[in-house]
């Protein structure tokens, strides 16, 4: 293990407090809410890091700016190849390689900065998790919702099957009744 990353984050004055490790690239959130990130990407991972076009490695951790206005992180997500941020009121963001659906904005497209999951706005997001091609989270009533690739029955909806190709979800929905 490197201590690249760990001792950059000692220099700052904002101590960790969540953090978070994709296929190549970390996700470390702040005390005071906010995130960096720090890792490489390639064209065809596009926006894994979320600072934008033209940001492809970044070899210590640097903060994501700006957040969205006001927003202060409760914690961060890694799928393989995207990510997910949950804010301190409950909204879920999401940004890197969409090509499944992952990212949950209604379509199969990469985002390159932090984008919100518009079909969870309105909710309180409070757990969330990421896998190679789809996303999971969950609400404060219970509510879970999943979207992304379900080729392997992952999303929980149903009607994916072993071994088939499965249409997927590009937007969140609801996987329990």
């Amino acid at each position: 293990m490197r201590r690249l990353c760990f001792l950059a984050l000692q220099h700052e004055a904002n101590l960790l407090a969540k953090l978070a490790a994709g296929n190549q690239h970390s996700l470390f959130t702040g005390r005071d809410g906010s995130v960096s990130t720090c890792g490489s990407e390639s064209r065809d991972l596009a926006g894994l890091l979320g600072h934008g076009e033209g940001v492809t490695r970044l070899a210590t951790p640097s903060p994501l700016k700006p957040l969205p206005q006001g927003m202060s992180a409760a914690g961060v997500v890694a799928g393989s190849y995207h990510s997910l941020l949950l804010a301190d009121g409950g909204g879920l963001w999401s940004w890197g390689t969409g090509q499944h659906g992952q990212l949950g904005h209604g379509a199969r497209l990469s985002e390159r900065r932090p984008r919100r999951v518009e079909a969870l706005v309105g909710r309180s997001v409070v757990a969330a998790a990421a896998g190679l091609s789809h996303s999971v989270a969950v609400t404060a009533d219970g509510a879970i919702f999943s979207w992304g690739g379900g080729k392997f029955g992952q999303l929980g909806h149903g009607d994916e099957a072993p071994g088939r190709e499965s249409e997927g979800r590009e937007r969140a929905e609801r996987s329990t009744r």
